[in-house]
């Protein structure tokens, strides 16, 4: 029989590594209501990054879901290879960040508790491919970002880079209790539906708008004027294309939406 969370967390819990970020969730209803967030049924194809000991990945598989898991660190690919690869897990050792994902396509899904010190890098690298779905957890702060609304403190260019790639919208919200060891900051659980070829198709176009964004930030508590000149326009030139965008210069960043911040670069084509 396929171990349950419990069983497996009590046997590898001493082996939880600081330096990969290793806290584990144990609670079968929290693992419950993740999976219920990522719709996973029988008979789907479901990514795991960092299963650890396998808590979350036990769940998945006695759910019925078909589980390929990438996880980087030896001592728990041996757990994994010897408590659920005997059960149907296919189980990858390597790195997240730079693992090949092109067997994946639009019936795979992707659920993971990611580990927090480099889960926007690997986010980024998931989003370049075509997944149904990704269910994926953060720090809280980290969650706040991507899923902001414009206006609020924690509207950011990470939340405009997801945008471009996604929609996206928090499902949960998690105590530092929910994890063995305790981490020292609240989760969140956030589910992303990827968009094909992003928003901006062109990527021209795109990385120009990524540049624009992520340069207006750079002041994020002055204007947007003030944080286009940062990526080499004079002022004349940031305070003309911020009018015929349609935007007040006296603006500042978090105060302008994704669709304000297309349109000024769509003006600046020929300036940057």
């Amino acid at each position: 029989m396929i171990p349950e969370p419990n069983e497996l967390l009590n046997r590898y819990e001493y082996r939880a590594k600081k330096r990969f970020g290793q806290h584990f969730l144990y609670d079968p209803a929290i693992l419950g209501r993740i999976l219920d967030s990522a719709k996973v049924a029988e008979g789907d194809s479901v990514l795991e990054i960092g299963p650890g000991p396998g808590t979350l990945t036990s769940m998945l598989m006695l759910r019925g879901a078909n589980v390929k898991a990438v996880e980087l660190d030896r001592d728990a690919c041996e757990f994994l290879t010897h408590e659920l690869v005997p059960h149907g897990l296919t189980l990858v050792q390597g790195d997240a960040r730079r693992i090949d994902y092109g067997f994946v396509d639009q019936t795979w899904s992707c659920v993971a508790n990611l580990p927090y010190n480099v889960a926007n890098e690997i986010t980024f690298s998931l989003l370049e491919f075509p997944f149904k779905s990704l269910t994926l957890m953060y720090q809280k702060e980290v969650a706040d970002r991507i899923c902001a609304n414009v206006g609020d403190d924690a509207y950011s260019a990470l939340t405009l880079a997801m945008q471009l790639r996604s929609k996206v919208r928090r499902v949960m919200v998690l105590p530092p209790g929910a994890f063995r060891p305790p981490p020292k900051v609240h989760s969140a659980v956030v589910v992303f539906e990827p968009i094909i070829g992003t928003r901006i198709p062109d990527m021209v176009e795109r990385k120009r708008f990524e540049k624009i964004v992520r340069g207006s930030f750079n002041v994020r508590r002055k204007t947007l004027v003030n944080g286009l000149r940062t990526i080499g326009l004079t002022r004349e030139v940031a305070v003309d294309a911020v009018e015929r965008a349609g935007l007040d210069p006296n603006v500042r960043p978090e105060r302008v939406d994704f669709d304000g911040f297309l349109a000024l670069t769509r003006v600046l084509v020929d300036a940057i």
